[in-house]
């Protein structure tokens, strides 16, 4: 299984876990998604941290966002649109992040 599939397989299992209340699947989860924070999975891996209530995950998101070499290469208006649809608070907050 490639990086890409094990994160994928992550974001579903995390919903699962959390739908169950399975936590250490869930922190399994979110170790592996941890891992795998990156320019192109940031915005995904934050709204679902924010919809499933992992701080910490969402915390190292904001910590991967703060770069700003990182923050300039990625915070474009597509990513944008993408979060607020999915978040206008998360949106808010990486806009603010970015000026």
């Amino acid at each position: 299984m490639d990086q890409e599939d094990e994160a994928a397989m992550a974001q579903h299992l995390l919903a699962a876990a959390d739908k169950y209340g399975l936590h250490r699947l869930k922190m399994i989860c979110l170790e592996i998604l941890s891992s795998h924070i990156d320019a192109n999975s940031v915005a995904t891996i934050l709204v679902l941290a924010e919809k499933h209530y992992c701080y910490g995950l969402k915390e190292a998101c904001f910590e991967f966002l703060n770069s700003l070499a990182v923050l300039s290469a990625i915070v474009d208006e597509r990513m944008q649109q993408h979060l607020a649809m999915a978040n206008l608070l998360i949106s808010t907050l990486i806009i603010s992040l970015s000026s």
